[in-house]
């Protein structure tokens, strides 16, 4: 009567395989999701130059009002 290893090859590749067959059909998280109502707003990607915009003129707005006090 052999015993089979716990943690041979064979286990191995057997749970990458269902790990990878599990995964390859559900969808990434998406980065934001808001439900409010009837407004369901998703975003599935950080949009950096929207972002780089808001601060960069959010900055300048906020030093002009700041620096004439």
């Amino acid at each position: 009567m052999s015993q089979r290893p716990a943690n041979g090859p064979e286990d191995k590749e057997n749970h990458l395989m269902s790990r990878t067959l599990a995964t390859a059909d559900t969808r990434p998280r998406p980065f934001l999701e808001i439900r409010i109502g009837g407004l369901h707003l998703t975003v599935d990607r950080v949009p950096y130059r929207l972002l780089t915009l808001l601060t960069t003129f959010g900055g300048a707005f906020a030093g002009g009002v700041w620096y004439p006090r």
